[in-house]
């Protein structure tokens, strides 16, 4: 149980001591558990959900609260969050070559600046600090012909230069998608003014969604003495019904590509025994690209209702390009005072650029109605400006102090300038109180902030009038306080119940304001969340990892936001791994998710509640060190189902993959 956990302090730390609420998921427990994916995984995490979005986006929510942009993932240390909506991009990535993910719940802007609102999450990728050499393949095939191969070498590149060694691996996964059907459509709602503008004829609105998702991943880790590099590549491909803008109806009418390439330099020098300056260079890269039918040809332009657009044979066409380059350099000084004391800072440079911008359309959308401009022309004005440029300047410190066996005391603070809206100061404090070895009080208080992203600030769709433009430039940045208590107490070496409280106040939400005469970003307002959760763990000689989790959360809005109650109050997860023999090992899972209610002013009836039971069978030493592996994912629910929040105003429920079931193969090569 004893972990040590590197996203929580400058300083490693155990998991116990360290200052924040955090988990740690092992490459054991991901292969164990049958994870596919980072939602997966995230699912059956504390006080989380990985909600299905628009077009086969993803966003997570944390104690019920979901923005887009409000979490900030890391690979490896970098964080690798798009600017251009400031949210990342692959929570369904593959694990291929993830050796452990670290999940911070809570403010983490004192360490990591923007984006760090409600949580932090660290994917590392296996580093090869064993001196392993060998290769091994792994293939496998799924519900809907799914299929997926990953492939990783490690070596010791010793002979040739003293201390070298290397880790690297590529995967890629399909399939042919699902044929799910959408109950209940109100994009095409009789009820005047609800969403968008209804048609005539709702019954043209499709009634099922098809998608062929494909997830590439890809990683090297490169070590010599103190030098590191670290590089990673993640793309996303898929073809679903629901697009950036509305519905296609047509199988591969509408294409989604996101694609990331990260990488990173780092250089610990040694100046002494008590002192260590850590330079580091990086270069992220993300590519969005939304192609094809953004409206199906009967919605609008269709006169007569008979189903064929006379204005638009193939429908409304509008096709989004956006690369955003982040590069910066950073160098940290970690200075041990004294036995019991110890101070890191550092400073960053860094500069956010859109690389590439283009918009092609054979529309103009002014004021929800359109204007022809078939055919396909180059609309990049009315999309973003080409030069947006944003340039940030940072400086971070931490204090830690052990003045007694039984207290522990962090503190630390965070300085931020943008060239787009200014500067912030963020800062945190923990008090870590251990009374005996089995028993740790944390009180945490922090703030963070999540800078506005480009599309927000400088959007330049149309609205009320050509001259109109949607983004604000004025935008401030949506800021949280938090204070948070765990109560943790191990019962034995193989028992462990931890307690946790939690508070927050959210002030400047961005949201779109879509009043007549306004139509644009604003800082909509605030609200609060108060809650807590349960974990317990335990290590059985029978069932070498047991765990569950329960969450409870409530949320009062502020200044007329919403009050967030479409997330379900209730979360209760549980799962184990089971020795079935010397050969056999099995995992069983159970996600809930309790009745929610409705946004104030959405008339609908509840979500309902939700149970997921999940199932894993796995046959090692199956030949040498070969290992086979049988999954069942929802397992009693062929067609699940996960509700879209209505203040995406799109569907009324938006279907995700039911049971699926997958048979994979683990090889050694060499």
């Amino acid at each position: 149980m004893q972990l040590e956990v590197v996203s929580a302090s400058l300083l490693p730390q155990s998991r116990e001591l360290a200052p924040a609420l955090i988990s740690v998921v092992t490459a054991e427990d991901i292969q164990l558990m049958g994870l596919r994916s980072l939602a997966e995984l995230l699912d059956y995490s504390t006080e989380m959900q990985a909600l299905s979005g628009i077009n086969s986006a993803r966003t997570l929510s944390v104690r019920g609260t979901s923005l887009q942009d409000g979490v900030l993932v890391m690979i490896n240390g970098q964080a690798v969050n798009n600017p251009f909506l400031g949210n990342f991009n692959f929570y369904d990535m593959p694990l291929y070559g993830v050796s452990r993910v670290e999940i911070r719940r809570g403010p983490g802007s004192s360490l990591y600046g923007g984006n760090a609102l409600l949580a932090v999450i660290d994917i590392q990728t296996r580093r090869n600090l064993d001196r392993e050499r060998g290769m091994r393949a792994a293939g496998g095939n799924g519900s809907r012909h799914g299929r997926e191969y990953f492939g990783e070498w490690l070596q010791d590149l010793g002979d040739y230069l003293p201390g070298l060694v290397f880790s690297g691996g590529y995967g890629e996964r399909g399939s042919d998608g699902d044929a799910l059907r959408i109950e209940r459509d109100s994009l095409f709602s009789p009820q005047p003014g609800r969403f968008l503008p209804p048609i005539t004829n709702p019954s043209l609105a499709p009634d099922e969604r098809r998608e062929h998702p494909e997830q590439e991943s890809g990683y090297f880790n490169l070590d010599w003495a103190d030098f590191s590099a670290s590089y990673q590549y993640l793309r996303s491909r898929s073809t679903p019904l629901l697009s950036s803008q509305a519905v296609v109806t047509d199988e591969g009418d509408s294409l989604r590509v996101e694609a990331l390439n990260s990488l990173q330099l780092s250089y610990a020098w040694e100046l002494s025994a008590d002192l260590r300056i850590t330079p580091r260079l990086y270069h992220v890269l993300n590519q969005s690209k939304t192609l094809g039918d953004s409206e199906p040809a009967q919605f609008i332009g269709d006169v007569n209702q008979d189903g064929f657009n006379e204005a638009f044979p193939s429908g409304i066409i509008e096709s989004y390009i956006a690369d955003v380059v982040n590069s910066g350099a950073e160098i940290q000084f970690d200075w041990r005072l004294s036995e019991g004391q110890h101070l890191a800072f550092g400073f960053i440079r860094e500069r956010a650029r859109l690389e590439e911008a283009e918009k092609q359309a054979n529309v103009s959308r002014l004021d929800r109605g359109i204007l022809a401009i078939f055919p396909v022309q180059d609309m990049t004005r009315e999309f973003i400006d080409p030069d947006i440029e944003r340039r940030q300047r940072s400086f971070y410190a931490e204090y830690f102090w052990q003045w007694h066996d039984h207290w522990r005391m962090t503190l630390g603070a965070r300085y931020d300038d943008y060239s787009d809206f200014g500067s912030t100061t963020t800062p945190r404090f923990s008090l870590v109180y251990t009374p005996n070895s089995r028993t740790s009080l944390k009180l945490l208080y922090g703030e963070a902030f999540k800078p506005a992203n480009f599309i927000q600030l400088f959007d330049r769709t149309p609205a009320l009038s050509p001259f109109r433009i949607q983004g604000n430039p004025d935008l401030l940045p949506t800021e949280i306080k938090t204070a948070e208590a765990q109560l943790s107490y191990r019962f034995s070496e193989a028992w462990e119940l931890a307690f946790n409280l939690f508070h927050s106040r959210l002030d400047n939400e961005i949201a779109f304001d879509s009043t007549p005469g306004i139509r644009r970003w604003q800082n909509a307002g605030a609200h609060r969340t108060q809650g807590g959760s349960l974990e317990l763990a335990a290590h059985l000689p029978w069932a070498p990892k047991l765990f569950a989790n329960y969450s409870y959360y409530q949320s009062s809005g502020l200044s007329g936001t919403p009050d967030g109650q479409t997330h379900p109050r209730h979360r209760f997860n549980a799962g184990g791994h089971f020795a079935l023999g010397d050969r056999f090992q099995g995992f069983a899972g159970l996600r809930h998710y309790s009745r929610a209610e409705r946004e104030r002013g959405d008339g609908r009836e509840a979500v309902p509640s939700k149970t997921y039971v999940d199932l894993s069978l796995q046959l090692k030493d199956l030949w040498q060190e070969a290992r086979a592996a049988l999954t069942v994912k929802n397992v009693f629910d062929a067609a699940g189902r996960d509700e879209l929040e209505a203040s995406l105003g799109v569907v009324d429920d938006l279907p995700r993959p039911g049971r699926e079931i997958w048979l994979s193969l683990e090889l050694p090569l060499w």
